[in-house]
């Protein structure tokens, strides 16, 4: 043994087989009696070349020591079935392809040489007789000549003192190859995927096909065409088209026109791809009045467990992990956007953030007052009132019990101009903001007739000591009040219309 080392074999069983370096790897065989015929022979190895196939074009398979004969891979892959003296060799038309075992069997009947590739013929040749010197020196496997060495696993080399037949050929074929099989190893029944990340790895072993392919949810069809997704290489894929639910993978084994082996070698397995959260309702904007409580919703469906995680303005809340969020006694500082984050193994979904606004309920500071006016005057009512903006006014007039609003009366003050004796009444107004409402106390209104002389006192002559007497005769609006004067000046208790 010089440098060749144990590996896998054609079945997947370790340390059944040899692997070579292609740069100095080999295993010697003493000579021995046995091999030393000149005749009817047959070689048989199952062969596995390396990806990069060996550095040297012509790549000894086995041959005897002195090189006199034997079997190797030429042209970067033909099998070559040679001997020297006299120098004669039957090349195979075709490549083995690459990092796939493959069972090469030589046979020379006295007359032709044959060379099969996995049971099958693959070149025959007539040479004649005597034409297969196979010398007396020890073998070398892995290597032909001098430095032809071979890349890749060689297992089973066999010698037979005679030709096998055809049929022969193909029955050591059946009962040397291992039968295809594929059993997924991940994921595992009942395992967790998550449809972001998901990979399927199937474990393949035996030799008859080409490829693999793979089904979600629906399996293969009985024979035919496997359809589904084709890996063409590795033993490992992303699986595209997971959704969430119960799913169920089947993996099939393909020839090389993607058609199910006969009979057909499949596996499958059944696991659970969670939902990630979905919000379904997210939480709305609030306006409070500093001291009350305001409460958050959300509402979000996905496989369970899912977790929360509320945050004001992208901060975490400590403590905040429920669907609901509760603030009690909110203040003024409590006001920004709210949200949450919901997570399960998933993935995560965040909610649209809301708005919560507190300010201060609007209060009435000056409240407007009573009024008389005249017909034809101008009447105006004011208020001042305090709160969080926006305030906005409703001015109302009582009609009987009940009062109702003044449209246009949205100001903080009001104006009634030419004002008549329908416009008595009492007034007030209400002040709201988004926090709350404030009504003002009701302010009278009383409108009148201005008083107006009909009967004007007239001059009169008195003697001294007699009596003289005015008189004044007035309209208007009940009760008139009367005060004589005298040069300008108020003459006491004089206050009846005479």
């Amino acid at each position: 043994m010089s440098g060749a080392t144990l590996t896998s074999d054609r079945n997947g069983t370790a340390s059944r087989a040899y692997s070579f370096d292609g740069t100095n790897d080999k295993i010697t065989v003493g000579s021995s009696a046995d091999f030393n015929t000149i005749g009817k022979l047959t070689i048989s190895a199952w062969v596995y070349i390396h990806a990069n196939g060996s550095a040297a074009a012509d790549a000894g398979i086995v041959a005897r020591d002195e090189g006199w004969a034997y079997l190797r891979t030429s042209f970067n892959g033909k099998p070559n079935f040679a001997s020297n003296s006299p120098y004669q060799e039957t090349v195979s038309d075709n490549v083995l392809s690459r990092e796939k075992w493959h069972l090469v069997v030589a046979t020379y009947d006295g007359n032709t040489k044959s060379i099969y590739v996995n049971g099958a013929l693959d070149k025959s040749q007539v040479v004649g007789a005597d034409k297969l010197s196979w010398g007396t020196s020890g073998l070398k496997i892995g290597l032909e000549g001098a430095g032809n060495y071979f890349r890749g696993k060689l297992d089973d080399i066999r010698f037979y003192d005679r030709a096998l037949s055809a049929a022969e050929v193909a029955q050591l074929k059946k009962l040397e190859t291992p039968p295809p099989a594929i059993a997924i190893t991940s994921p595992t029944a009942g395992q967790t995927v998550f449809e972001n990340n998901a990979t399927l790895t199937v474990a393949l072993s035996g030799l008859g096909y080409h490829h693999w392919h793979y089904r979600v949810d629906s399996a293969f069809p009985a024979s035919g065409a496997a359809g589904g997704t084709n890996v063409a290489v590795d033993n490992t894929t992303a699986i595209a088209g997971l959704t969430p639910g119960t799913r169920t993978l089947h993996v099939a084994l393909v020839d090389a026109a993607h058609n199910l082996l006969s009979p057909s070698v499949t596996d499958s397995v059944t696991f659970t791809v969670p939902q990630k959260p979905l919000i379904t309702s997210h939480p709305a904007d609030r306006n409070a009045t500093v001291g009350n409580q305001v409460t958050f919703d959300v509402n979000a469906t996905g496989t369970a467990p899912l977790s929360y995680q509320w945050q004001k303005d992208g901060v975490d809340i400590g403590g905040a992990n429920t669907a609901t969020l509760t603030l009690p006694n909110v203040q003024l500082g409590d006001s920004g956007t709210y949200r949450v984050k919901v997570t399960n193994a998933a993935g995560s979904a965040t909610s649209n953030g809301a708005l919560l606004t507190v300010g201060t309920v609007p209060a009435i500071v000056a409240h407007p007052t009573d009024q008389n006016a005249s017909t034809g005057s101008n009447v105006t009512f004011d208020a001042n009132a305090t709160g969080t903006a926006p305030l906005s006014y409703q001015w109302q007039k009582k009609t009987g019990a009940l009062y109702s609003d003044i449209a246009g009366a949205n100001a903080a003050t009001l104006t009634l101009s030419n004002a008549q004796l329908t416009d008595s009444g009492t007034y007030r107004v209400l002040v709201t903001s988004p926090y709350g409402t404030a009504t003002s106390s009701g302010a009278l209104l009383t409108v009148g007739i201005a008083p107006l002389f009909t009967l004007q006192p007239v001059d009169a002559n008195a003697a001294p000591g007699s009596q003289a007497t005015f008189s004044v005769e007035v309209n208007g609006t009940a009760p008139l009040t009367y005060q004589w004067q005298k040069d300008g000046v108020d003459i006491n208790g004089s206050t009846t219309n005479t």
